[in-house]
């Protein structure tokens, strides 16, 4: 497991607010795998911010036009 600062991790509201959606949708988004936590002891999401380049590289929101 690799060590993180708390810094370095991000929680599922802060990455919701950077992808524009909400938490709800981004908790969707890892339950399907389009995101991926680290390995943690607790049972809180974090992720890391390549985890979160990844998602908003590969992800386009459907905007209905």
């Amino acid at each position: 497991m690799q060590e993180f600062s708390r810094q370095e991790l991000f929680t599922l509201e802060e990455v919701a607010k950077w992808c524009g959606t909400t938490r709800n949708a981004m908790y969707m988004h890892y339950r399907r795998g389009h995101i991926t936590p680290e390995n943690m002891l607790c049972h809180r999401l974090y992720f890391s911010r390549s985890a979160v380049d990844d998602f908003r590289a590969k992800y386009v929101a459907f905007t209905g036009e």
